[in-house]
């Protein structure tokens, strides 16, 4: 047991010789991980913020069919209607960022959702 005890106090030594290594056992978990902790949470607040606050651009297409889900959208708070001429046109809208997502209603949708109930 003694043996043990000589050979721990041999590494206790060396180890608080070694400059770097006394900075990887104290500096980084005391200061630098609550740092970097402390700007991820930052980080991430400021996403959620501007996640709640964006409002997202829609073009919707067939609202004849479904007027209650055009209402809905257009009471919902945090959406924007735009105008695209045709269906066609989607996807060079959003790969242009001018809307966010398109609705397509199909004229066959408040029957298909009659039958469903």
């Amino acid at each position: 047991m003694r043996n043990v005890f000589i050979v721990f106090l041999k590494e206790l030594k060396e180890v608080l010789r070694d400059r770097r290594t006394l900075i990887f056992m104290f500096l980084v978990p005391t200061i630098i991980v609550p740092m970097l902790m402390n700007l991820l949470i930052g980080f991430t607040m400021h996403i959620q913020k501007k996640a709640r606050t964006e409002t997202l651009k829609y073009a919707i297409f067939g609202q004849e069919y479904l007027p209650e889900l055009d209402k809905a959208f257009e009471n919902e708070q945090g959406f924007e209607k735009i105008v695209i001429s045709s269906p066609n046109d989607v996807n060079s809208a959003i790969a242009s960022e001018q809307i966010k997502f398109a609705i397509i209603i199909p004229d066959s949708a408040k029957s298909r959702l009659d039958d469903s109930n």
